[in-house]
């Protein structure tokens, strides 16, 4: 079975709703989805698995909708042996665990 996907302005603020076979789908509901399936979700995993580039708003949507949303930074080594902090959200107590030599 093949599914359409159509893209409506939701509200004044241009948000975009996917509609599945007539059931609208929102971005909160995908990254709810995606922290409940793989445990956290980063920026860049919402960009490219979601196709949602402002993950930092969508959050914060959620923690006015009441959904205990949660941020860790974690330090990462990028690829010229300098540092970078990545956000990663989850839900409730649901911390994730990194490795020590990452």
């Amino acid at each position: 079975m093949q599914r359409k996907f159509l893209k409506k302005k939701a509200n004044c603020r241009s948000r975009f709703k996917e509609v599945i076979m007539g059931e609208k789908i929102t971005q909160e509901d995908k990254i709810y989805s995606y922290i409940k399936n793989n445990g956290s979700i980063t920026n860049r995993q919402a960009t490219i698995e979601l196709g949602i580039g402002r993950l930092a708003s969508r959050v914060s949507d959620m923690k006015k909708a009441g959904i205990d949303i949660r941020k860790v930074m974690h330090r990462v080594k990028n690829s010229d042996e300098s540092h970078s902090y990545v956000a990663f959200y989850y839900i409730g107590d649901n911390k994730p665990v990194f490795d020590e030599d990452e």
